[in-house]
């Protein structure tokens, strides 16, 4: 019985994550790294709860604006799938595709 309790939990559990990714609002955003005046960000998909440096769910690419022009490296492939399971870029990183997109 208890493997049957195990797999119960583990339906459960994975039940849950659908859940989540279709109810709750995911967000492709910018999350701040680096030192005070040398801003860089990581591009990461989050629950639009959370707070602009908190916990996220995936790393899907960085976009350094120090440099001239800016660095910009992403996953699109991750992008992708997150965008076709219901996350919404923020406006920001709206710019960073249409700029990536263009070239």
């Amino acid at each position: 019985t208890s493997l049957t309790i195990m797999r119960n939990k583990d339906k459960i559990s994975f039940l849950a994550h659908i859940v989540f990714i279709r109810f709750y609002m995911l967000k492709i955003r910018l999350k701040r790294v680096g030192a005070k005046k040398q801003p860089s960000y990581r591009v990461v998909v989050a629950d639009s709860r959370s707070p602009r440096d908190g916990a996220f769910l995936e790393l899907v690419g960085t976009y350094d604006p120090k440099t001239d022009p800016p660095t910009i490296n992403l996953n699109h492939t991750k992008i992708d799938e997150w965008i076709a399971k219901g996350a919404q870029p923020s406006d920001a990183m709206k710019s960073i595709l249409n700029q990536t997109t263009k070239e």
